[in-house]
């Protein structure tokens, strides 16, 4: 019963912001200085290895574009590339909140990651980050 009520909770605080933070925050591009790309990444759910790289490069020159991390980061995650996506969107919660974007939650992206790669423990650990 315990399970169940912990996997419950993970599934309301998680699954949810996940669909839903995207539309709030970092909103089809526009806070970015590259909208094509971030086009491209919001749009693209199978794996590009061209996309990867050029976002790669992107955002190794302009790691103050926070929200092309956060693209990159959902995108990673839609690929099932969970390390990845960690490593892109660590930190990521605190720089948004300091840039006054509070509506957007790569917590829950990563938690998200965490829920569907069975690691329930570090999943609600990463929803609860966010509360």
């Amino acid at each position: 019963m315990k399970m169940v009520l912990r996997l419950t909770l993970v599934l309301i605080c998680i699954s949810f912001p996940y669909r839903f933070a995207f539309a709030k925050g970092c909103t089809a591009g526009e806070s970015t200085s590259n909208p094509a790309l971030a086009q491209k990444i919001i749009s693209t759910d199978s794996s590009n290895t061209d996309l990867i790289k050029q976002a790669s490069e992107y955002l190794t020159e302009n790691q103050s574009d926070l929200c092309m991390r956060y693209y990159f980061g959902r995108y990673l995650t839609r690929l099932e590339r969970y390390g990845q996506s960690r490593t892109v969107l660590a930190g990521l919660e605190n720089e948004l909140a300091r840039s006054g974007n509070t509506n957007v939650s790569p917590e829950n992206v990563i938690g998200f990651g965490f829920l569907s790669e069975g690691n329930n423990d570090s999943a609600l650990e990463a929803a609860l980050l966010h509360k």
